[in-house]
């Protein structure tokens, strides 16, 4: 087809204009709703945005794709651009054959398909929906100019008798009717030449909104006259009257008459038109229209029963002359679009008094606070400044230390990680201290943290403060590069793991005693004595005669310096790694060192140990070299020690987690209880009770977890059971055979059996 034929319509798609006399009726939200549901019922739309003197179609549609393509959308040239290339190429080129490789372009449709835009990045359940955007224009125009120039340096008038102005319309009017089912443009007000091309050049239909006030009456009325002089019945006029209110009163009745009276006699428009118009077409007011512009279906609660969605869908099936349904908008969807249209902005007085709200509704508040706070740094229309991006992480931070839930917690600390990231990249530097002090929060929840993304965390904290010189940032250091070497031990990744180690060496020399203060002077002291266990820990597998020198050299180390250093905080550091030094030359190096030795080690560690986690876990492997010494007087040390009654609890939880540890624990005790028995030794019988007091303690956290014990284990146990069970009576330890006998009945019973579904495992019913 030629760019200068007439399109002929056949079964091209429909284009109709959205035009009003006046702003603030609704208009561009009808158009954007009435456009989304025709998508949305599986048409080819396109909306255009003509409204060149204030451009914001695209808006109503921002939620519908990721920040950062909203942020390429606003770049995006479009009408404006393509008007002024168009005068700027007419104008220079003289050649004629040239200027037909040019028509060429916008007779193809290439020069239209590289502006369009696309509105929907997301695949819905029901399929991709085809929903585009042609743009008002760019904000630089052609070389040197800003859009606001352009639009006031273009002449209509010339660009339709001087630079062939109809050409490109007639071109664009051809595409646009041959690509898409249906095209929504979005006109000027009032009756300025480009409300003349959006109601008599482009459209087949024209859609008159208005409200029922004398101005926008007479105005859509003239406008209509204008249209039926000029274009007579080629352009079919529809009357959308908005915000109808007061329905069923003489005020809205007295309105409707004149609004018909303007329509008829100045509008050209029949009487029962306007009737039927009224009737099919109607947007009625509603007090849920949101205060921010938005697609009403996503805002809605239930669209199926929300009044301003079905008026937009009633209206979207008249204009296209057919049922269109109310789409099913999945709840996954829906969601990631409501989030980003939420309001980038809360006033600080807002997010200060948040911070004194229910725990549990100022977190869910603050996490879309920041996430919207994020999307906004890739949206030109939404920037932050500083001071409230500043507050808000201060804000986010508060109210992360009163989340219930420490995952919770951690998932909003995150959250701020992400927009101080981002901030920083876009020239925030200032807050990279914000990003260093919520980066130590979320690690301070090592627990709770995925080993990748802790090691990720700890090396993006030891970059961002690598060059700071102060004796505190250089003591988190060290902090924080000891629990990245243990990582990568724990992980076997021998390199890295050595590499943080000489990063620990490194923060240690640089740290002059001389200047620390006592409480700095322990942690140096701690990171000493940890190179030495970390080393031997990396040597374990490989090079284990080297494992044993370091971990000796550390626990003299640590010796030396706890007898020199007083101080409680320093001797629970000390005496933790004192702890995990003998408890690795206890246990974890027998073709290298004696049973002696290890013996004495292992009597340490319980002796040290003064939580579960200093030697409880390994309590049955620490008593392996003490029994195998042979030396009485030491195994009645270690039963003391390790059944400390402060300690008991905590203890015998620690053994019946895991029925093999469960298992190995009572065959350990019997062992125990019979060398005591055997040597008579002054304050056997003391420790026996202790041992019997334990050992009942670990037989109810046992008895407690029954059902998640397989039917042989509860077997084995109850077999080991028995044997403590007995020895305890041989030795005259009467008073727990209740319990024990009932705990050994428990584990006898079968397993309860387990559910599956609303059935039973075996039930045939």
């Amino acid at each position: 087809m030629s760019v200068f034929a007439e399109p002929e319509d056949g079964d091209l798609g429909r284009i109709v204009t959205f035009y009003s006399f006046k702003g603030g009726v609704g208009r561009s939200m009808a158009l954007a709703n009435v456009g989304f549901l025709a998508a949305m019922n599986g048409l080819r739309v396109l909306v255009m945005d003509w409204d060149l003197e204030a451009p914001g179609l695209g808006y109503y549609f921002r939620g519908l794709v990721e920040p950062q393509e909203a942020r390429a959308l606003k770049a995006a040239p479009g009408i404006l651009n393509l008007v002024w290339d168009w005068i700027e190429t007419i104008r220079r080129t003289d050649d004629g054959s040239e200027l037909l490789r040019y028509f060429e372009r916008f007779d193809s449709g290439i020069a239209f398909d590289e502006l369009v835009r696309p509105l929907f990045d997301l695949e819905l359940e029901e399929g991709p929906a085809c929903l585009d955007i042609l743009r008002a224009g760019s904000a630089q125009i052609g070389e040197g100019h800003t859009y606001e120039e352009a639009l006031a340096t273009i002449s209509w008038p010339t660009f339709f008798t001087a630079d062939a102005g109809g050409i490109l319309l007639s071109a664009l009017r051809s595409w646009a009717k041959s690509n898409y089912d249906l095209v929504l443009i979005d006109s000027r007000t009032g009756l300025a030449d480009v409300a003349g091309i959006c109601t008599m050049q482009l459209p087949d239909e024209v859609a008159l909104c208005f409200i029922l006030n004398r101005q926008n009456m007479e105005g859509v009325a003239q406008v209509a006259g204008a249209i039926r002089a000029k274009r007579e019945e080629q352009v079919t006029l529809r009357a959308i009257p908005m915000r109808i209110a007061s329905q069923g009163t003489s005020e809205e009745a007295s309105a409707r008459a004149r609004a018909r009276r303007e329509l008829t006699t100045i509008g050209g428009f029949a009487g029962d038109a306007v009737d039927e118009d009224f009737r099919a077409l109607a947007i009625g007011a509603s007090p849920n229209v949101p205060f921010y512009e938005a697609l009403a279906p996503i805002i809605a609660s239930d669209p199926l029963t929300d009044p301003l969605s079905q008026n937009y869908l009633r209206v979207a099936s008249e204009l296209l002359g057919r049922e269109l349904k109310m789409p099913a908008l999945y709840e996954h969807w829906v969601e990631r679009v409501r989030r980003r249209l939420q309001p980038k902005h809360a006033t600080s007085s807002y997010l200060l008094e948040l911070r004194t709200q229910d725990p549990e509704r100022a977190l869910l508040e603050m996490s879309h606070l920041v996430e919207s706070a994020l999307d906004a740094q890739f949206e030109h229309d939404a920037e932050l400044d500083d001071d409230y991006i500043e507050t808000l992480v201060k804000a986010a931070a508060e109210i992360s230390d009163e989340a219930a839930s420490p995952y919770e917690a951690i998932e909003l600390l995150n959250q701020s990680l992400d927009l101080l990231r981002a901030r920083i990249l876009e020239g925030g530097s200032q807050f990279k201290p914000f990003l260093i002090d919520t980066l130590t929060k979320v690690l301070d929840y090592s627990g709770l943290l995925n080993r990748e993304d802790e090691q990720a965390l700890l090396d993006e904290f030891d970059s961002l403060v690598a060059g700071d010189p102060t004796i505190s940032t250089r003591l988190m250091r060290l902090r924080f590069r000891r629990r990245a070497a243990r990582i990568h031990v724990s992980s076997r990744e021998t390199e890295a793991a050595f590499q943080a180690i000489a990063d620990i060496q490194k923060l240690i020399d640089s740290l002059d005693r001389n200047s620390l203060s006592p409480d700095q002077v322990a942690i140096r002291l701690a990171g000493e004595v940890d190179i030495h266990l970390l080393r031997g820990m990396a040597y374990l597998n490989d090079s284990p005669d080297r494992a044993v020198v370091e971990f000796r050299r550390g626990h003299e180390l640590a010796s030396a310096y706890q007898k020199a250093d007083g101080r409680s905080e320093s001797r629970s550091e000390l005496s933790r790694l004192r702890t995990d030094l003998a408890i690795n030359l206890a246990v974890r190096l027998e073709d290298l060192l004696d049973v002696e030795e290890r013996a004495h080690f292992a009597l340490e560690a319980v002796r040290l140990g003064s939580t579960l986690s200093y030697g409880g876990l390994q309590f049955s492997e620490l008593a392996a070299p003490i029994l195998e010494v042979g030396d009485d007087e030491m195994v009645l040390q270690f039963v003391q020690a390790a059944f400390r009654p402060e300690r008991a609890a905590q203890f015998a939880n620690s053994q019946a987690r895991l029925t093999r540890t469960s298992r190995t624990f009572f065959v350990t005790a019997t062992k125990l209880l019979q060398r005591l028995m055997d040597s008579q030794l002054p304050g056997w019988e003391e420790a026996a009770h202790d041992t019997a007091r334990v050992s009942l303690l670990v037989i109810r956290y046992v008895s407690r977890r029954q059902a998640t014990v397989t039917i042989k284990a509860q077997h084995e146990l109850s077999a080991e059971l028995q044997a403590l069970r007995q020895l305890l009576l041989e030795i005259g330890i009467t008073e727990a055979d209740a319990e024990f006998g009932a705990a050994a009945t428990m584990l006898a019973k079968p397993a309860p059996a387990r559910r599956k579904g609303r059935r039973l495992e075996g039930d045939g019913t």
